[in-house]
């Protein structure tokens, strides 16, 4: 599909996302994310515990109640809150890393016209400008079907790659 200097762009790329130690930082962002879903997930459980101890007496009931539902909500919270801000993060690294594989691509091939050729024809394969690869919460969630549209100014907010017409963009305006 692609000539030598598109492939010579593109593998310059992958080797950029090695040399700039992209995989170190993604799994960092990933860890984080699951970490603040245990974290949350602990809230909840915990709470639960709490909840449903049974004590005798009744101040410390009445105080197991307040505390067990107080966790619970800290715990919800984080799921409604930090969870998708922590994904947000991760998706917005991810598209930088992009960013960056690109400029660094093209400076070890000093050839920015072969990553730009590569992705033009990425771009009329895929047919939109947005790898196949990218990932939407929206997508992926089991309340998607509760949808009807993505809301307005979300489509793809949670992508991990930039579109490919912004990334030409770029990689043309450093020519």
């Amino acid at each position: 599909m692609m000539d030598r200097d598109e492939l010579e762009g593109v593998i310059s790329h992958e080797i950029s996302h090695i040399k700039n130690y992209d995989i170190r930082i993604s799994t960092i962002a990933v860890a984080l994310v699951g970490v603040i879903g245990v974290i949350a997930t602990a809230l909840i459980f915990f709470g639960k515990v709490v909840l449903f101890s049974s004590d005798d007496d009744r101040d410390s009931r009445a105080a197991g109640l307040v505390f067990g539902l107080g966790m619970m909500l800290v715990g919800f919270l984080f799921n409604i809150i930090a969870v998708p801000l922590a994904m947000l993060m991760q998706a917005f690294v991810s598209r930088h890393r992009e960013i960056l594989a690109d400029v660094s691509g093209v400076e070890l091939t000093r050839n920015p016209q072969g990553l730009i050729r590569a992705f033009k024809k990425l771009q009329v394969y895929e047919g939109g400008g947005h790898p196949k690869r990218t990932t939407s919460i929206l997508a992926k969630s089991p309340a998607a079907e509760l949808c009807l549209v993505t809301p307005v100014g979300f489509h793809h907010l949670f992508d991990s790659h930039p579109p490919l017409e912004e990334r030409i963009q770029r990689l043309e305006h450093k020519i």
